[in-house]
Order: C-alpha cells, then sequence, then structure tokens
C-alpha cells in the first residue's frame, strides 16, 4: 500500500503552488505571508503539513526583526511529529537572535526528549548565540561537553560560538583554552578572544595575543579595533605611552575597506580618551556617516551623566535611539543600567481641563468613570482615521514585540485616550487643548492633524 493517502497525493500541488508562493513573496511582509498561509488552508492543505511549515516557519523567522516568534511556533505546534531538524534549528535560531534565549533554550530541550529528531552542526552554533545572551556559564559547559560528546568540537564556527559565550560570561581562562586547541583560527576566533581579554580585566593580555595574531599576518577589521581600542583605554595607553597611543590610528590607517563600524570604533574611542579634536576631526572625514548616531549619543550621555547624574531622559534618549536601530540588546543594556543606577522613567501623562476639573490620562489608562465610553469613542476615531489613510508610525514603538502588538500600543497612546475624551464631554467644534509632559510622537502627531480635519468637516 502507498505511503501516501489518496487525498495527499492530490492536494501535493497545491502544497507545490503555497511553497512557491512562499519562495516568491515570502521575505516581503508578515501580511503576505498571512495571507498565503490563509490561501494553503482554504484550498485544503493541512495544518499540520510538515513540509509547507517547514518553508513557512523560515520565512516569518526571517523577516526583519523583530520576527513573529509567536506566530511561528503556534505553525510549529500544529506540525504532526516534526522530524526535520531544519525546522526545530530555525525556531531556536529566532528565539537566539531576538534574545529569548530562554525560550530557545527550552525548544532545544524538547528536542532532545521528543526523540524525533537528533541535533545537528548547525543547532549548537544557535542554540550557544542564546546561551550566550543568559551568560550562564554552567549550561555553556554543559553544552560544549554535548557538543564533543556529539562529535560536533572540532568544527570551526561551533569552536568560535564557544570562544564567544566564555568571552562574554567573564571566563576568559576557558575561552582560551578552546582558542589555543584550534588547530586553524580564523579572524573571529583572534577578534572574540582578543575582545574577551579586552573587556575582563586583562588588556595586557589583549595586546599581546594581538601582537602574536599580526606575526602571523593575520589582518585586523573594525572588530579588532573595538578591542584595541578598549584594551589600551584600560591601561592608560592612550594618555601615558606614545607609541601604543599610535596603534589603533596605524591599524585604521591600514585598513583597505573601512566600514561603519571601524570608522566608529575609531572616532569613539579617540572621543572617550581625551582625544575631542581628533574625533570631530576624522568624523568630518568620515565616508558614511550613517550608523554612528547611537555611538555620539552613548558619549553625549556619559557627559551629562557627569553633570546630572541619575536623570533619567538621556537614558530613555538612548534607549530610544538603539530601539531605532533595532539593536534590542543594547536596549535592555541601558534598561539594566538604570536599575543598576537607581533611575526610574518618569511615565507620560496627559491633561486635559473641562468644567474647571484637569482629568489626567495615562497611556491604557481605565481608571476614569467613563472609560467605556472613552474607549468606544476612542475605536471610532481609529477606525475613522484609518478610512483618512492613516497608517500606525509602528517605528515610533520603542519595545521589541511584533507589529501588530506595536499597532495596539500606539492606539492607547495617552493624548489619543485624552482626545476621544474631549470628544464626548464637550460640544462640537470646540478647542481642545492637551497638555502633556513628554514630547508628542510622531504617530500622535500624525493621528491629531487628521481627527483635526475630519472633526471640523
Amino acid at each position: 500500500m502507498s505511503p501516501y493517502s489518496e487525498t495527499s497525493v492530490l492536494l501535493l500541488p497545491m502544497v507545490d503552488k503555497c511553497i512557491n508562493l512562499l519562495q516568491t513573496y515570502g521575505v516581503s511582509s508578515l501580511t503576505r505571508l498571512r495571507k498565503i498561509h490563509a490561501f494553503s488552508i482554504r484550498h485544503g492543505v493541512s495544518i499540520s503539513d510538515a513540509e509547507l511549515g517547514k518553508h513557512l516557519i523560515f520565512y516569518l523567522v526571517s523577516l526583519p526583526s523583530p520576527p513573529p516568534m509567536s506566530y511561528a511556533h503556534k505553525v510549529f505546534s500544529k506540525i504532526d511529529k516534526p522530524i526535520n531538524v531544519f525546522i526545530w534549528n530555525t525556531l531556536i535560531r529566532g528565539y537566539a537572535e531576538i534574545g529569548n534565549s530562554v525560550s530557545a533554550v527550552s525548544l532545544y530541550r524538547e528536542m532532545r526528549v521528543s526523540g524525533l529528531v537528533e541535533p545537528d552542526t548547525h543547532t549548537y552554533p544557535f542554540l550557544l548565540k542564546a546561551v550566550t545572551k543568559m551568560a550562564d556559564v554552567r549550561l555553556g559547559e554543559t553544552i560544549h561537553s554535548v557538543v564533543i560528546k556529539s562529535g560536533f568540537g572540532s568544527l570551526i564556527y561551533v569552536q568560535n560560538s564557544l570562544l564567544h559565550l566564555y568571552a562574554n560570561c567573564g571566563d576568559v581562562s576557558s575561552a582560551y583554552k578552546v582558542f589555543d586547541k584550534m588547530p586553524e583560527k580564523d579572524l573571529v576566533a583572534w577578534n572574540s578572544v582578543i575582545n574577551g581579554f579586552a573587556e575582563n580585566g586583562k588588556p595586557e593580555e589583549a595586546l599581546a595575543l594581538y601582537t602574536e595574531m599580526d606575526s602571523k599576518g593575520i589582518k585586523p577589521d573594525g572588530f579588532t579595533i573595538v578591542s584595541l581600542l578598549s584594551a589600551c583605554a584600560k591601561i592608560g595607553a592612550l594618555t601615558l605611552d606614545v607609541e601604543e597611543s599610535k596603534k589603533p590610528n596605524m591599524l585604521f590607517d591600514e585598513m583597505v575597506d573601512k566600514n561603519s563600524v571601524s570608522w566608529t570604533s575609531l572616532i569613539v574611542g579617540l572621543a572617550v580618551n581625551g582625544f575631542g579634536k581628533e574625533a570631530i576631526e576624522l568624523f568630518r572625514n568620515m565616508e558614511s556617516k550613517e550608523g554612528l548616531l547611537p555611538y555620539l549619543a552613548e558619549l553625549a550621555r556619559m557627559k551629562i551623566v557627569q553633570l546630572e547624574p541619575n536623570h533619567s531622559g538621556d537614558y530613555v534618549l538612548l534607549s530610544n535611539m538603539y530601539a531605532s536601530e533595532q539593536r534590542w540588546s543594547d536596549v535592555q543594556k541601558i534598561r539594566k543600567q538604570m536599575l543598576r543606577d537607581g533611575v526610574r522613567k518618569v511615565p507620560g501623562h496627559s491633561l486635559v481641563e473641562v468644567g474647571n476639573r484637569v482629568h489626567e490620562f495615562l497611556m491604557g489608562d481605565t481608571s476614569h468613570p467613563q472609560s467605556d465610553e472613552i474607549y468606544a469613542k476612542l475605536k471610532e476615531m481609529t477606525d475613522r482615521l484609518r478610512l483618512e489613510g492613516y497608517v500606525p508610525q509602528i517605528s515610533n514603538v520603542y519595545v521589541d514585540v511584533e507589529e501588530e502588538e506595536k499597532e495596539n500600543a500606539l492606539v492607547y497612546h495617552s493624548e489619543k485616550i485624552a482626545i476621544a475624551f474631549m470628544l464626548i464631554s464637550t460640544p462640537e467644534r470646540s478647542p481642545i487643548r492637551v497638555v502633556k509632559n513628554l514630547r508628542v510622537c510622531a504617530d500622535c502627531h500624525l493621528a491629531i492633524k487628521l481627527v483635526s480635519k475630519f472633526i471640523i468637516e
């Protein structure tokens, strides 16, 4: 008897057609992927189909950050016996890339327990990336032993992942042991250990390792400069040792292909070590200034903190700049720094006055006695905005969530709630004045202009 049922044989052409659609349009948008998925279901493709699920999950995870991981996991959960390791690896990769390390590790454990599939050479680099972000050296050691037992310990990209893990966790001695045993060392390996030494209180070792790297004829890149500058700064080389102070500049001049990383590395290194004029001059000569703004913002924040410590505004500004470039790990670092420094963000609120009484609204506020009427008006207002061509400016949402969640968050900004309240509380065509303690975001600015337009029609 054929392993395929009559129904499944008949559906194969439709599965292939849907896969072709995914391959053609998959990387364009989440909306397009949803439409293709819905199309497949309407035309009889089972939601448990492993082949379609594999492709759909791949394209969902490959969408620009942040990918819709909850949607991808739902597709995965519907697959009947996912025996293709590629599916598991894709999900683990997705979770690792967005910083959801717990889900990545949990999925790996589920893979091992299921007995359906065994990890392959691609599983461990993705998994180690997730563990690196957790900074859990004990878990990293456990996975290291599994890697060796599985026979993958000699693969260079696995070794590089282990180097990065140990260095990031502060265990530079273990990182160097892995590095020292590598028969072939690429630039990634050298950079990982040099940076590990530089960032973990061993700047002399970092400089010594760079000297060894240079003696072997390995050319540095922008990441090497970052680490070298850090090491020089830590031992005071930029201000105490003339010869060492020239090393980063010499490296930079020798580089054939200079990119934003190498330019910004040297500019920031000069600026934070007292060479402000040189940093400004280098900035003026920079071939492309794209991507430099967050670095300059961080420098500005460092100076502001010296003048006005524990002020939340500069932390929030830098966090938002990182978020605008989807550098979510840096956003988390800023938030953790705020906690360590005891800095609390001032919540945004909007104030309106009706009948000599001031009403205050926070984002998503439901404390007002007229909340039901306010939110009914807000929905009406939002529906009308969309008819007027309004498109939510999700770039103004500086949190790492899916697009739909960003759109919902924008709807409930405090100024929009305040306006909805005023629309049900004042006569038609009455002027509405909203006072906000923070700057109005671009999305609310656009929405308020459109609301003003259709209210006076």
